[in-house]
């Protein structure tokens, strides 16, 4: 049986160093952007207006994903997870914290579960990085006028958005704001350090399968990949900690639309390709 000790104190401590550490993954965040500054012009980049280039190569970029290499992108992918992914595992996070308030390896527990979670969400990247090798490298066998790659992603945008409706974003959604059916079922008193782990897993997947589509968007567009990150950090956080956020599935859809709309137009260059 589940016992929880409420810590007002310590629920506001969790609450400050899970946002000091997202401010600390979106300053790598932005100093990888601003490094991007002193890379040389690509050909995307020349024909733009000079008066836009510095804008577009602080904001983003449109790399070439096989030559960025699996190393820099986990990188990249790691400072997103801490900057966009740390406020939204709150709920899990204060869940956690009744939970093994009255457990002596409560801290080590914790960590064990904050680990699990990012270590979940460090895989999907993972997972994305080939996915997208594997459809760049598909598009380059055919013709080459038919090698559209903001096709491919102005179409993976719209199929994000159209997600957002789905009866598989609403579950993952309500068990990502209610965490506590999940340690009801999988909590073992006596093995605190492997449960705390196997619930920071779990949760971590149903995270994946709620956010997905979203954490998609941020490395969908090259020329405004930093915006759409804050705006997409900003939704999932809010869809964790607002009272009612069914009201936001259909912005959060529009938003992800109209970045497809976008990209298929050819007014922003998509990242990757």
């Amino acid at each position: 049986m589940l016992e929880t000790v409420r810590d007002p104190i310590g629920s506001i401590r969790l609450a400050l160093s899970v946002l000091g550490a997202a401010v600390l993954g979106w300053i790598g965040v932005i100093a990888l952007h601003a490094g991007l500054m002193t890379a040389p012009i690509s050909p995307t980049l020349a024909a733009l207006p000079v008066e836009l280039r510095g804008l577009v190569r602080f904001c983003g970029h449109a790399p070439d994903l096989a030559g960025t290499g699996f190393f820099n992108w986990m990188l990249g992918w790691a400072l997103m997870v801490i900057a966009m992914m740390l406020p939204p595992a709150l709920p899990l996070l204060r869940a956690g914290l009744r939970l093994l308030a009255g457990h002596g390896d409560g801290r080590r527990a914790l960590l064990a579960m904050l680990g699990a979670f990012v270590a979940i969400w460090i895989a999907a990247g993972a997972v994305l990085f080939a996915g997208g090798t594997l459809l760049r490298a598909g598009l380059r066998l055919l013709p080459i006028g038919m090698q559209r790659a903001d096709l491919a992603s102005g179409l993976a945008a719209i199929a994000a958005g159209l997600f957002q409706f789905s009866s598989l974003k609403m579950a993952c959604m309500d068990a990502c704001r209610s965490p506590t059916a999940l340690m009801m079922l999988r909590w073992q008193d006596a093995r605190p350090l492997p449960s705390s782990f196997d619930v920071g897993a779990r949760y971590g997947v149903i995270c994946v399968g709620c956010c997905w589509a979203t954490m998609l968007l941020a490395v969908l567009v090259g020329a405004l990949m930093l915006p759409i990150m804050v705006a997409a950090a900003l939704f999932m956080t809010l869809e964790r900690l607002l009272p009612s956020t069914r009201r936001l599935i259909p912005i959060q859809a529009g938003f992800a639309i109209a970045i497809g709309m976008l990209l298929l137009t050819g007014a922003v260059p998509p990242a990757f390709f």
